[in-house]
This record gives C-alpha cells, sequence and structure tokens, in this order.
C-alpha cells in the first residue's frame, strides 16, 4: 500500500514538471476548451469572483496601505490615457517605445538628469493640445514631470533649466 502511494506520488510530481517544463500544449488546450465552452467559462469565472471576492478586497486594500506611490502614479497614468482618448490625440506608449526612450536618453530625466522615479512625460502637455505620440514623449523625473504640468514647456525649461537645456531637448526629439 505504501510503495503504491510513493509510486502514485512519484507519478504526479513527474507529471506536473512536464506539464511546467512543457506548458504550451496544456495552455493550447484550456483556450480551445475555452473558446468552445463560452457558457461554461463564464459560470466558472463567475464562481471564482464569488468565492475569492473577500480575499481580493483584502490584497487590494493591502497593496494600497504598501505601495501608496504606485497607485497615485497609475491613477495618474490613466487619467492621462483617458484625457488622450476623449480628445483624440493619440493612443499609448508601447514597453518597448519606453524602453528605446530610456535607452535614447541613457536612462535618466532629459531635464535634470535624475534617474530614480523616471515616468513618461508628455513634452507638449495634453491640456494645451500636445498629442500622445512618441515624438511627443520625454522621459521625466516625477519630481520635473509634476513641476512642469500643464506649464508652456519652452518657458519651463528655459526658466528652470537656460536655453541650452530646451535646445538639448528639442535636437532630442527631432532625432526621433
Amino acid at each position: 500500500m505504501r510503495g503504491e502511494l510513493r509510486r502514485l506520488a512519484r507519478k504526479a510530481e513527474q507529471e506536473g514538471e512536464h506539464y511546467r517544463e512543457n506548458p504550451g500544449p496544456r495552455i493550447e488546450t484550456a483556450r480551445r476548451w475555452a473558446k468552445d465552452n463560452p457558457e461554461k467559462r463564464r459560470e466558472m469565472a463567475l464562481n471564482y469572483y464569488h468565492r475569492s471576492r473577500e480575499r481580493a478586497a483584502d490584497y487590494q486594500r493591502r497593496y494600497y496601505r504598501e505601495h501608496p506611490e504606485r497607485v497615485r502614479e497609475g491613477g495618474r497614468r490613466r487619467a492621462a490615457i483617458r484625457r488622450a482618448r476623449l480628445r483624440g490625440n493619440g493612443g499609448r506608449i508601447s514597453v518597448e517605445e519606453w524602453a528605446q526612450l530610456l535607452e535614447s536618453s541613457g536612462g535618466a530625466c532629459l531635464y535634470c538628469g535624475a534617474v530614480e522615479k523616471l515616468t513618461v512625460d508628455h513634452f507638449v502637455p495634453v491640456v494645451l493640445g500636445g498629442a500622445t505620440i512618441v515624438s511627443n514623449r520625454v522621459p521625466a523625473c516625477a519630481t520635473c514631470n509634476y513641476r512642469k504640468g500643464k506649464n508652456e514647456p519652452e518657458t519651463w525649461v528655459i526658466r528652470h533649466f537656460g536655453k541650452g537645456k530646451l535646445a538639448e531637448i528639442v535636437g532630442f526629439l527631432y532625432a526621433r
């Protein structure tokens, strides 16, 4: 009896390893089933939601408490995307585009040169008609992005960093 249990446990472990190492076929089978059984899939999703609703709410409350800066940044990002969508002036920036933007700026704020808490900044703010496109995006530290806000970009850069910095930023924007 014990030998049989050990054998079954070993077999289950081996099958688990196989599935972890080769997830493709299992995932494809699950996708196919979900596509063929939309009503059953929806029922299962609703059951899961109702079973784990309280646990998810607890997790969310704890996350908000432990990461207020991430929550605020996410809210700002969603608000900017919504404003851009309502104005019809472009879309989102992809992860690849953000990586290219960081690489071309040397991984630093284009305004002050800081490397912490970099965000995507609209050089010409959306409020002033700036488009949500890559050629209007610059990496900026959270402080510079917040301080620039909806100010006229050229005036703000000259006031805080001088005409030389403005020429550098304009060169950066036209180089892309």
